[in-house]
């Protein structure tokens, strides 16, 4: 269970950079952005389910197969490499979070990832609760 009301997590400031540069690795491209997330929450289970388009690599033209998921509990800051859950390596393009009893709203982003290189962020998906 992700309690998320209460998780936390922070990046090194160099891990930033790492992140923002467009070409992080010579010769090999920033994954496109994945698409259309959209987020849902079912009362019944106490989940939150994300689901969001693929993301492609630029150099095989291949479907990504790694994420990461960003949430937030406020409006999503200008760096949202911060507070995240990653996926682990698969070719899922969703997600289910077990989630406490929490009043407010959650938003939510999701980047592809792997070979050292981390697309930009989706469009972000919110919750209120």
């Amino acid at each position: 269970m992700i309690c998320i009301a209460s998780c936390q997590g922070t990046d090194p400031v160099g891990e930033e950079y790492y992140l923002l540069s467009p070409i992080l690795i010579a010769g090999i491209n920033r994954p496109s952005a994945p698409t259309n997330l959209s987020a849902s929450y079912d009362l019944a289970s106490r989940s939150i389910f994300l689901q969001w388009q693929p993301s492609v690599d630029p150099d095989t033209g291949a479907v990504w197969n790694d994420y990461r998921i960003y949430y937030f509990l406020g409006a999503p800051p200008a760096n949202i490499y911060l507070d995240r859950y990653r996926l682990a390596s698969s070719n899922r393009t969703y997600y289910s979070i077990d989630s406490d009893p929490f009043n407010g709203t959650i938003y939510f982003a999701v980047t592809a990832y792997e070979r050292g290189s981390e697309s930009l962020p989706s469009n972000f998906a919110e919750i209120s609760l």
